[in-house]
């Protein structure tokens, strides 16, 4: 890791600043020297045959300080002030370096420079080494405790998948036994209710796919209401072009958008997406690959249980309908507002009725009407006893369903005015 630092501008700094403070530190600390021992010294010419030279010790602690190259540096000042004294003591300077016993203390400085210095750059590399190892280690510590701690969740999982109650195999048979009816509206709020089971959901929604599948609408949800979105366009969200187009089951990746869901799959019927599944929250814990391939089997089985469901009422509730209209008979009505009676008490999710007087009009003029002004998960039902059509508007506040009835009531007058209306939340 050191090797890396000698290009970066930290360390050329971090060098440049040793430099200086060992220039500074030698001028102050061999003025001293000079001063102590030479200058106030009634004995100055002791100053160049002293036995264990004060500059000498300098010199060696300058190169245990600093290394190798500041150590030479330190020797030269040494020896810069050792031939500076021995000049104010009107030596002759030939005579310097003919003389053993003179010349012999710079031989000393550079000596213990050299050999204090290498033995101090030694010394930090080694530290350097040891301590990039011991970086290493370190962080091969953390990854493979991080990889014990996945193996244990793991390991966890897998016990659970096997004896647990909730996510052994045996339980899993109730996920096709609560999707076995014969009911589609019951199929999507059992969904509801298995997947915050199984998967510790939090937060989900299930949107129906328009005919042309460009639009999303909302058909049911579970969990934080405030964020959830009533309709979604595919082309805006990339892992809605995977889901409805591809037939893909994903989940949240690196590259996933703040407000893309954790997991999003796909109901389907005869090949094509006709509703879509989104996890939006769920139990950090539970985001797992097990989880993912779990949530995949879940909805493998809805799509199958809502096929079954949407073909036997294609053949059962051919009667449901009224002649020519969109509107239902009074008994299918009833049974699809308990329906959503049952999400308001479980989830919370408000919705809105309204009673429209017939009269004299016929039933195929108002379902020509109102079949422009409802939405694919809307409902109507016409109550015979009191000549009535009553109309059901899922997933609804009471502020939008009072735009809703502005603007069918301006489309349906003067044929007929809206009766009454009441809004659940």
């Amino acid at each position: 890791m050191r090797a890396l630092e000698w290009n970066s501008r930290a360390y050329r700094s971090e060098r440049r600043d040793r430099l200086w403070y060992c220039i500074a530190e030698n001028i102050v600390l061999n003025a001293a020297i000079f001063l102590l021992f030479f200058h106030f010294n009634p004995l100055r010419a002791a100053f160049i045959t002293m036995n264990i030279h004060p500059l000498l010790i300098l010199v060696s602690l300058m190169s245990l300080r600093y290394g190798n190259y500041l150590g030479i540096l330190s020797a030269v000042f040494a020896s810069a002030t050792f031939v500076y004294a021995y000049h104010l003591l009107g030596r002759d300077l030939v005579l310097f370096v003919l003389e053993w016993s003179h010349y012999k203390f710079i031989l000393m400085f550079f000596l213990a420079a050299v050999i204090l210095g290498s033995s101090k750059d030694r010394a930090d590399f080694m530290i350097d080494r040891l301590q990039d190892e011991l970086f290493e280690t370190k962080n091969a510590l953390t990854d493979l405790s991080e990889a014990e701690r996945k193996s244990q969740f793991v390991a966890a999982e897998l016990k659970k998948q096997i004896i647990g109650a909730e996510d052994s195999i045996l339980s899993l048979y109730e996920v096709a036994t609560a999707l076995d009816s014969l009911h589609s509206e019951r199929v999507y709020t059992e969904i509801m209710t298995l997947l915050a089971r199984f998967l510790k959901v939090k937060s989900v929604g299930i949107y129906l796919v328009d005919t042309d599948s460009r639009y999303l609408r909302l058909k049911v949800h579970m969990g934080d209401n405030e964020r959830m979105q009533v309709s979604l366009r595919v082309d805006e969200h990339a892992y809605l072009r995977d889901v409805v187009q591809e037939l893909k089951v994903v989940k949240v990746t690196g590259d996933s958008a703040a407000t893309d869901p954790l997991l999003s799959a796909p109901i389907l019927k005869d090949g094509k997406a006709i509703a879509v599944i989104n996890i939006e929250e769920a139990d950090i814990t539970m985001v797992t690959e097990y989880s993912y391939h779990l949530f995949k089997i879940i909805v493998e089985w809805i799509s199958k249980a809502l096929t079954r469901a949407l073909e036997i009422e294609h053949i059962v509730d051919k009667d449901a309908y009224l002649p020519n209209t969109i509107i239902r008979n009074w008994e299918n009505f009833t049974l699809r507002v308990e329906e959503e009676k049952l999400r308001y008490s479980k989830f919370g999710l408000p919705f809105g009725l309204v009673r429209v007087p017939v009269g004299s009009h016929s039933l195929e003029q108002l379902s020509v009407k109102l079949q422009g002004l409802i939405r694919q998960v809307d409902a109507v039902g016409f109550d015979v006893l009191n000549n009535e059509l009553h109309i059901l508007f899922p997933i609804t506040s009471c502020e939008v369903l009072d735009k809703i009835v502005a603007r069918i009531a301006s489309a349906l007058h003067p044929i007929t005015d809206l009766a009454a209306e009441s809004c659940h939340v």
